[in-house]
């Protein structure tokens, strides 16, 4: 209920055709000459709605707080991600068995397994997580206007070609 709450409130304050706002799909937003819609000039360069809509009240702090909660709970989230994805692991990898005859596939998934004694954790399932998930933050980094999504995927196949 608060989410729809402050949904509707920035909805109510933003406009559609403010310039700050992201493009999707590359389709330009409707241009105008009224200067309440116009890109900020000399101030943050945000496209968050909740932040253009602080900014267009001009409050001077309080954009900067709710952007630090927003990038807390971001790393909260990535945190929370981390956890389930090598417990998970942990819990795909902890039956597995090596024997002598063992191929090399089945002992790293063996050790993927294995906890420190000392701290109780699956450290390597941790590190493997930590390792798979690191290449999430630039998925949106890219030099040009083409589907960034696309490039990344195409990107990680033929390294994985090369590795090969």
């Amino acid at each position: 209920m608060l989410y729809t709450f402050a949904t509707g409130t920035f909805v109510a304050n933003v406009s559609w055709q403010d310039q700050n706002l992201p493009q999707l799909f590359q389709q330009l937003l409707t241009p105008t000459d009224e200067l309440e819609f116009q890109k900020f000039a000399d101030g943050p360069n945000t496209s968050a709605a909740p932040l253009i809509a602080l900014i267009r009240a001009e409050y001077s702090i309080i954009p900067t707080v709710v952007n630090a909660c927003f990038i807390y709970s971001a790393l909260s989230c990535a945190n929370t991600a981390l956890f389930v994805a090598s417990r998970q692991l942990y819990g795909l990898t902890r039956t597995i068995t090596v024997e002598e005859d063992s191929n090399v596939v089945r002992r790293i998934l063996a050790w993927m397994s294995t906890i420190n004694h000392k701290t109780k954790t699956p450290w390597p399932a941790i590190a493997m997580s930590a390792l798979f998930f690191c290449w999430l933050p630039f998925i949106r980094i890219r030099d040009t206007e083409s589907e960034y999504l696309q490039d990344v995927c195409v990107t990680a196949v033929l390294t994985l070609k090369h590795v090969r």
